[in-house]
């Protein structure tokens, strides 16, 4: 018995030891982590990689966004290190790693990655620029694909030349014009709170008359109807230039006077600020007479509003003006009037009725109100000649000081810096960039929707010049007119002269 038993025992330890070897030789792969999960930004993950045999990592196809320093190994301990880029393409992305023996490709161990998408974040950026110059954004969640990133301003497409998950850059869009910056990253959409000032380049030519011309005699505002024919009011006549720089007399005479009519036939006294309808058809504030005047596509004269000086409502000869200085026409034809002498704002309507613009019973006061222009939402932009200042009535009625100090001056910077000398002829664009005739200061200066004001023209001497910028020379600039083209006209009233600044 004892003899058989050491047999079966024999024999057992031999199929023992016979398991064990087939044990080892079996290949195996085990990676510390098997789910991985990380942030949406780029991040680094390690994986230990124990083996008993040889083994090759693969990596699916669309999984470029994972990097990885080492791809295989032997036997024993091995450490992987996983580069993640950051998501900005997928709401949610995954990839399946596989641990393959190397020699026989089978399948002995699966990773799991999954990331999130990074979440689209501005931090910074460069809030001026001229255009094709660069812009600079900074944050998080971009796309590393250039075209992965949609940039606007002011809702200009803006092409992205450089990309990187935390950092954009951006050449600004031609004739931009200040506005909000917008990137549009997949279903992620970023709208700044504050704009981007579009900084002008302003070239300065002459359209007609000069030192030394006989065009004109006493300039005093300027102005362009949808044909491209240019009004200019000249002493107590109001004279056309075609498209063609011919130009015309349309109505008034050298001598003063109040008379209704057509062409030759009509006068007027001292007119001062104009403005054109949708139809042609010109108003002029005619300042040394009281009234608003309007002269039709044929040349006839007629008075829309007026007769003696006064300060009262009412339709065609019962209202009563005081030194109106300039006219401005909205959408609906209506007639805003800059009354120098009330020191009110007044709206004509096409009947001639005449209503001073108020808040509760109480109008609206904006002192020695000279030039006009309507902005946005029901805005109302107001120079103050004498006070010099801007001033703004919003759409409840508010006067709103935008710039300006009591004494007048050249400074620039923002608004609260920012002075100005006898500031006359205003005009603004769609976004809400002021223009302003900076009379004494004989420059054009710009209030940019950012709210800081600068020079986009002159010198600042008095004299003539065309030119880039600073390199151009007004004398006097009184009247200013903003063409659909992004042209500037300006009466330079001391050199007798029509302007052109194209904005570029």
């Amino acid at each position: 018995m004892k003899q058989a038993i050491g047999v079966v025992a024999m024999a057992g330890a031999v199929l023992i030891t016979a398991c064990r070897k087939n044990r080892e030789k079996e290949a195996f792969i085990s990676v510390n982590k098997t789910e991985l999960s990380g942030p949406a930004t780029t991040y680094y993950d390690t994986l230990l990689v124990s083996s008993n045999t040889s083994w090759q990592l693969e990596k699916p196809a669309g999984g470029d966004w994972l990097q990885t320093d080492t791809r295989e190994g032997g036997p024993g301990q091995s450490r992987v290190i996983l580069l993640v880029t950051a998501n900005t393409t997928a709401d949610v992305r995954t990839l399946r790693l596989a641990f393959k023996e190397f020699q026989t490709g089978r399948e002995l161990q699966v990773v799991r990655l999954t990331q999130s998408k990074a979440s689209l974040k501005v931090t910074a950026f460069t809030s001026h620029a001229k255009g094709d110059e660069t812009i600079v954004i900074t944050g998080a969640g971009f796309s590393a694909v250039k075209a992965g990133n949609i940039v606007t301003i002011n809702g200009k497409a803006a092409t992205v030349t450089q990309a990187a998950f935390d950092k954009l850059e951006v050449t600004m869009p031609q004739r931009a014009g200040d506005g909000k910056l917008t990137i549009s990253i997949g279903e992620q959409f970023y709208t700044s709170t504050t704009d981007i000032t579009y900084d002008w380049i302003a070239e300065v030519t002459t359209i007609l008359g000069g030192p030394g011309a006989s065009s004109f005699s006493k300039i005093k505002d300027v102005e362009m109807d949808a044909q491209g024919n240019v009004y200019v009011v000249d002493g107590n006549e109001i004279k056309k230039i075609s498209a063609n720089g011919t130009v015309l007399w349309i109505a008034g005479s050298e001598d003063a006077g109040n008379q209704n009519g057509n062409g030759a036939g009509a006068s007027f006294n001292d007119p001062d600020g104009i403005a054109v309808d949708k139809q042609g058809n010109v108003y002029v504030a005619d300042l040394a007479n009281h009234l608003i005047r309007k002269i039709d596509v044929n040349g006839n004269v007629t008075t829309l509003a007026g007769k003696e000086i006064g300060n009262s409502d009412g339709t065609g000869e019962a209202a009563r003006f005081a030194h109106p200085a300039d006219v401005a026409i909205d959408e609906q034809g209506n007639v805003y009037v800059a009354e120098f002498g009330n020191n009110h704002i007044r709206i004509v309507s096409p009947a001639g009725g005449v209503t001073t613009l108020s808040k509760n019973g109480t109008p609206v006061a904006v002192p020695s109100a000279y030039r006009l222009a309507l902005g946005k939402n029901g805005e109302v932009i107001v120079s103050s000649i004498n006070g010099h200042k801007v001033f703004k009535v919003d759409g409840n009625k508010e006067v709103i000081l935008v710039a300006g100090k009591d004494m007048g001056g050249y400074e620039e910077g923002t608004i609260d810096q920012a002075r100005f000398k006898n500031p006359s002829g205003i005009a603004v664009d769609e976004q809400g960039t002021l223009f302003i005739a900076d009379q004494n200061n004989h420059r054009i200066r710009k209030i940019s929707t950012a709210q800081v004001v600068s020079t986009l023209a002159g010198s600042g001497v008095a004299d003539f010049a065309n030119g880039i910028g600073t390199e151009a020379a007004f004398n006097i600039p009184v009247g200013l007119m903003l063409t659909k083209d992004h042209v500037l006209l300006v009466a330079d009233a001391q050199n007798l002269a029509i302007r052109k600044v194209v904005l570029k």
